[in-house]
């Protein structure tokens, strides 16, 4: 079953809590094989220090007690572009403004139980079809994540970490073949039998060494410096 997180971010907490009932409940009768994990937020400072790339969707309140949720939506999907973002709202003039940040849905909350369900069955179609998320085993629980925020994997034995664009890491417990067979169609690259490497945060390579554009260095194996070559400069072509 692919689980996927989801941040509800709302000051009236029975609120929040019932629409996480509500979430729930659609996943519980549909015939789609997903479940959400869904963490709840009671203002946008705490949802704004808490939220990570682990995310893909998040309901926000646009009101919350004296902080302004545009802003945060705005923040958020500045920090996390691929974040799919619905404000939930009681006042239907903030419905443009919400529009500034890049909202996939806008709801009114008189008409939550109306529009509820086909929200979220959009949302998941819309992480099905984005070919750059995949699924990660974290401590045991199933996460998706876009590939696009993976800057390198490295491997330990059956223990891999993931390195994230916004600086966080997580310690997966999948062996570096399964997240090849995930990636194979994407820009990762393998230079090393421990690494591999996404194409896009490549800054330039010299002395069988890749310098991230965060100056992470990965090694190049010198018996794959060829292909390495080969791939890179084919992914700079095809950009």
């Amino acid at each position: 079953m692919q689980r996927i997180k989801a941040a509800i971010c709302d000051d009236d907490l029975f609120f929040a809590l019932d629409l996480k009932t509500k979430i729930e409940n659609i996943l519980l009768t549909s015939t789609i094989n997903v479940t959400f994990d869904i963490d709840v937020f009671s203002s946008a400072k705490e949802l704004l220090e808490n939220y990570s790339s682990e995310y893909s969707i998040c309901f926000l309140d646009i009101c919350i007690n004296e902080e302004n949720g545009i802003n945060a939506g705005i923040q958020l999907k500045t920090d996390f572009p691929d974040t799919i973002l619905i404000f939930v709202t009681s006042f239907i003039d903030f419905s443009l403004d919400g529009y500034k940040a890049n909202a996939f849905r806008y709801i009114l909350k008189n008409s939550v139980d109306t529009l509820l369900p086909e929200c979220v069955m959009e949302s998941i179609k819309k992480l099905s079809l984005d070919v750059t998320s995949i699924s990660l085993n974290v401590h045991g629980e199933s996460v998706t994540i876009r590939a696009n925020t993976i800057m390198y994997i490295e491997s330990f034995s059956h223990q891999q970490m993931v390195h994230l664009s916004n600086g966080q890491s997580l310690e997966c417990n999948m062996t570096l073949e399964r997240f090849e067979k995930q990636v194979h169609k994407l820009s990762f690259i393998k230079p090393h039998k421990s690494f591999l490497v996404n194409c896009q945060y490549i800054e330039k390579f010299q002395n069988y060494t890749i310098i991230l554009k965060d100056t992470s260095c990965i090694p190049i194996a010198r018996n794959k410096y060829a292909s390495f070559k080969r791939d890179y400069l084919q992914y700079l072509g095809s950009i």
